[in-house]
């Protein structure tokens, strides 16, 4: 899945709160870097937005480590750490959206 800077940029004017985490993380066969973009209609707590940083990158640790290189490329695969994210942080507030928007690979 690939996204132009101008499609995100159009994208996120209707959401008040935006961050960006960028984790390098382990995955089976190397170290893979993954640039994940949150949104949400409502400003967010500094605590709620810590909550969800935290969950958040422990939940990409889990599901990177399943995958290999190769897989995480396929956008399906985005697509469902994406939509599995934004479910799993629905328990600490529901955030509109999720979107994986670069994965780099290092050795």
């Amino acid at each position: 899945m690939f996204f132009l800077d101008n499609y995100i940029q159009r994208m996120t004017r209707k959401y008040k709160e935006k961050f960006i985490i960028v984790p390098t993380l382990p995955s089976k066969d190397g170290t893979v870097k993954i640039k994940v973009l949150v949104m949400a209609v409502k400003k967010l707590h500094q605590k709620v937005r810590a909550a969800v940083l935290h969950n958040m990158t422990a939940s990409l640790t889990d599901k990177l480590a399943k995958d290999t290189t190769n897989e995480l490329f396929l956008p399906s695969t985005l697509e469902r750490i994406s939509g599995e994210l934004k479910n799993e942080v629905k328990t600490i507030y529901p955030i509109e959206k999720v979107i994986v928007w670069k994965i780099e690979s290092k050795k």
